[in-house]
């Protein structure tokens, strides 16, 4: 599958928090299928000022310090940047799904 099955997790659902004085980002789940990076260039910049700022509410950090910890771009491909031409080449069809407020597909 284009991104193993994952889907966008949504930003509400991100945490960081301290458990045994270690720092836990909290930005994929297995069991859901969710991953905070699956998005376009755009987000993955909203992203990590977004997880920067929650870095910075759980630790005594800097906003740079929390933003160079998280900011890996260099590692993530934009792969959403080009998904509708990459799925059209494959010949798939596009179709939109709405989501509920738990994010379960309104049919």
């Amino acid at each position: 599958m284009l991104v193993n099955g994952y889907i966008p997790m949504p930003k509400s659902m991100i945490k960081v928090y301290k458990e045994n004085d270690k720092l836990i980002i909290y930005k994929n789940d297995v069991n859901l299928r969710l991953h905070a990076c699956i998005t376009t260039n755009k987000g993955l910049e909203e992203y990590f000022d977004y997880l920067a700022k929650l870095i910075v509410k759980e630790t005594n950090i800097s906003y740079e310090e929390a933003f160079n910890m998280v900011e890996n771009k260099k590692y993530d491909y934009m792969l959403m940047d080009t998904v509708y031409t990459d799925l059209a080449l494959l010949g798939v069809d596009i179709i939109s799904i709405k989501l509920d407020k738990k994010n379960q597909a309104v049919i």
